[in-house]
């Protein structure tokens, strides 16, 4: 649990500067999933959570790589699909320099492997049934087409049909269906929708539909021993995702999540591990 506090402080920090930067440059972001839940259950994290959400309108989110690619903030790298395409991230992460997080999935990838905080996009979606499903599906084709991997755990079929759709989609052609997906994704942005969605993220969560209404305005929360900032209706937000939240789960499904990841040091820099526990032809353990 030590270490597991230690890594939730220094992405505190992260937080933190991500806060000032929105504020600087008027974006605007909301704390999300298990850090919005930790905020209005526990006021600070959630005792055995090991990360931080936060979610940003698209545009917004675009808005603020570009902000990075002309300011390059210092001891901060913003990890998106342009800055690091080999990543093959969907959404961003902000990652703090001189520090590690090395986690099972990416240590054989030469990226920046620092301490993060996970940003996601918040996308316009229509009510027409139809055309959501539209959508959702190239959605769900862009982030096939984004992480270049197969999604385990939903089925071989589902497997058998994205292995076929990456083995026709290669090279240039890859990168120009995949680009068509990301602008259509955003097709609604600018338009008056009933409905927002965090397309760029696992299948189950990008297909769920939030009602407009609950990003209207943001509120102040505490979060540990500072201060951020919450969709108004937060409380509708957390009942859609997660039914009765202020119930706390069983025991025996609460603590620390950490068998994800390979090496965690909060004072010392991932490149100091390269060829020792990523990079190195096998798992790093």
């Amino acid at each position: 649990m030590e270490d597991l506090r230690k890594l939730q402080l220094k992405e505190l920090e992260i937080l933190e500067q991500f806060k000032k930067i929105c504020e600087e440059h008027a974006l605007t972001y909301y704390l999300t999933f298990g850090t919005l839940l930790g905020a209005v259950r526990h006021k600070g994290f959630i005792p055995w959570d090991d990360d931080i959400d936060v979610m940003m309108p698209i545009r917004d989110m675009e808005k603020l790589e570009r902000i990075y690619q002309k300011e390059k903030w210092s001891g901060l790298f913003l990890q998106t699909p342009n800055t690091e395409p080999e990543a093959g991230l969907t959404y961003y992460k902000l990652r703090m320099d001189g520090t590690t997080l090395l986690v099972d999935r990416m240590i054989n990838k030469d990226i920046h492997h620092g301490i993060d905080i996970d940003i996601y996009p918040l996308y316009n979606v229509p009510e027409n049934r139809l055309l959501w499903t539209i959508q959702y599906g190239v959605a769900l084709l862009y982030m096939l087409l984004q992480t270049e991997e197969s999604p385990i755990n939903h089925g071989k079929a589902i497997q058998m049909a994205s292995n076929m759709v990456l083995s026709v989609c290669k090279g240039k052609f890859r990168e120009t269906v995949r680009d068509f997906c990301y602008r259509y994704m955003a097709k609604y942005e600018g338009c008056q929708t009933l409905y927002k969605a965090i397309l760029s993220c696992n299948p189950m969560i990008a297909g769920q539909r939030y009602p407009q209404n609950v990003f209207q305005e943001s509120v102040e929360m505490s979060f540990e021993d500072g201060v951020f900032l919450l969709p108004a209706g937060y409380d509708e937000w957390l009942t859609l995702q997660y039914g009765n939240y202020m119930e706390l789960p069983p025991v025996e499904e609460q603590g620390c999540k950490l068998e994800h990841i390979i090496k965690m040091n909060t004072d010392k820099s991932y490149l100091e591990y390269k060829g020792k526990y990523y990079l190195c032809g096998g798992t790093g353990r």
